[in-house]
């Protein structure tokens, strides 16, 4: 039994220009065929003249701290 057979999906990391494609296919079938698998490209290149971004935040208000 390995541990995707007990998960539900799967976030899979690949850097940009190392990752060999053949290398993450055989990652993505050792995985449980009927979970969700989203992927993460990391150490990607972005180009000055153009890129989008995205942010995100949470809390849960300003804490008193009187004493």
């Amino acid at each position: 039994m390995t541990l995707s057979s007990l998960i539900g999906q799967a976030a899979v990391v690949v850097e940009q220009n190392k990752t060999k494609v053949s290398d993450l296919k055989q990652a993505v079938s050792l995985l449980n065929s009927e979970m969700s698998i989203g992927f993460i490209i990391n150490k990607t290149m972005r180009k000055a003249d153009y890129g989008y971004g995205y942010g995100y935040g949470y809390g849960y208000g300003a804490k008193d701290k009187k004493a």
